[in-house]
């Protein structure tokens, strides 16, 4: 993922009001913008055991990337729910 992480609403991880560059937020050894390459790539493959702990912790620690977990969370629900309804026959 390049430029700013976009929670699925189109907001910025980055606030107004506290102008924070995403990749300066350091939690878990990993920044915003990896925290949110992880929670993708999560959707694909298993993560290893390094790269869970560095987004749990960094997920914990951030409010930004947790609320941004959140919606992706509810997006992939959606989606298991959209796929699973079009692949019941008739």
């Amino acid at each position: 993922m390049h430029g700013p992480a976009l929670f699925t609403d189109g907001r910025s991880i980055v606030s107004e009001s506290n102008k924070v560059d995403p990749s300066d937020l350091q939690a878990g050894g990993i920044n915003c913008l990896q925290s949110s390459e992880l929670l993708s790539q999560s959707r694909d493959e298993p993560l290893s055991a390094e790269q869970m702990a560095q987004l749990q912790t960094h997920v914990t620690h951030c409010p930004h990337c947790r609320h941004a977990s959140q919606q992706f969370a509810q997006m992939f629900t959606l989606l298991e729910a959209m796929l699973h309804t079009k692949s019941t026959p008739d």
